[in-house]
């Protein structure tokens, strides 16, 4: 019954990890849909000769993409070390 019971505890934990890649992936991706809300600002931010929100855009963007790639690289991981 205990070799169960590692084999229960195993199993939990690997599902944490994918649970956590895809709640990694899905923040990303709501950072990018959020950045396409902003894309509105970029060219009056640009107009008007700042550049706070093309930095904003870029930063948010690039922090979104390494978040869903991150997301994934985990979640795929943490499913195939549970085979």
């Amino acid at each position: 019954m205990e070799d169960m019971d590692l084999v229960r505890y195993r199993e939990e934990i690997q599902m944490g990890r994918a649970r956590w890649g895809t709640v990694i992936s899905v923040a990303g991706r709501v950072l990018l849909w959020m950045d396409l809300l902003l894309l509105s600002f970029f060219y009056m931010s640009i107009r008007d000769g700042s550049y706070f929100w093309v930095w904003w855009v870029l930063a948010e963007g690039a922090l979104g993409g390494a978040m869903t790639i991150a997301g994934n690289w985990y979640r795929y991981h943490a499913v195939m070390s549970q085979r």
